[in-house]
Order: C-alpha cells, then sequence, then structure tokens
C-alpha cells in the first residue's frame, strides 16, 4: 500500500483526526476490532490514528458513529489549520481539500451509517 505524502497543513489535520481517534479508541477497543466492524485494514487504521494518511470521508464517518464521536469535534476548526486570512501559497493549494472534506461531512452527517444495518442484525 502506497500513500502519498500529504501537504504540511493538510498533515496537521490528519494528525489532529488521528490523535482524536486514538483517544476514544483506546479506552474500549482494539484497532482490530474496529478496523473489523468499519471495514477497514487494520493498517490502515493504524495509518489514520499516526496521522501519515487522512481517512476518507465515508471511513471517518463510520468511526465516528462506532466510536460514539462527534464528528463535529474531532475535525480541527479550519481558521485554526489554515488561518482567518493566510494568504501564503501552501494555504491555497490546501484549503479547497480541506472545504471539500468539512463540507462534505456536514452534508455525510444528516445520513445513516454504512454498517448501521449490521449493529440491528
Amino acid at each position: 500500500m502506497t500513500h502519498k505524502k500529504l501537504p504540511l497543513k493538510m498533515k496537521t489535520v490528519a494528525e489532529t483526526i488521528g490523535k482524536q481517534i486514538i483517544d476514544a479508541r483506546s479506552l474500549r477497543y482494539s484497532q482490530t476490532d474496529v478496523a473489523e466492524h468499519i471495514g477497514i485494514s487494520r493498517s490502515s487504521l493504524s495509518y489514520i490514528e499516526s496521522g501519515k494518511i487522512l481517512p476518507n470521508i465515508e471511513t471517518l464517518y463510520n468511526l465516528c458513529h462506532f466510536l460514539e464521536l462527534d464528528i463535529h469535534d474531532i475535525l480541527p476548526r479550519q481558521d485554526k489549520v489554515f488561518g482567518a486570512n493566510n494568504k501564503d501559497e501552501d494555504s491555497k493549494e490546501s484549503t479547497p481539500q480541506a472545504d471539500t472534506l468539512f463540507n462534505a461531512l456536514k452534508e455525510k452527517t444528516s445520513k445513516k451509517p454504512i454498517n448501521a444495518d449490521k449493529e440491528k442484525n
């Protein structure tokens, strides 16, 4: 599995999300338990927790649902990562990616998680 190196500011987002997931998961579950439940490999979860990769929207949503995290609390505020009026070239490149992630997660929070039907069985 090859992972692209994240731009510096997106790495900050990935590390923040990863730390939040570790804090919630390590209290009750192993990486294997969580990974199996949400349908990813244990190594992928390890990469997410270490901030090496940013989870896709579906995975992040399912992680939050399973770990009973509020998806709005797990994401760092945009102005904390990119600065309120930051105009440098790096932030111009990274901001559209972050906007897409933040907006998609807002939209997704009103929908049922992918594995919700499995919990009822």
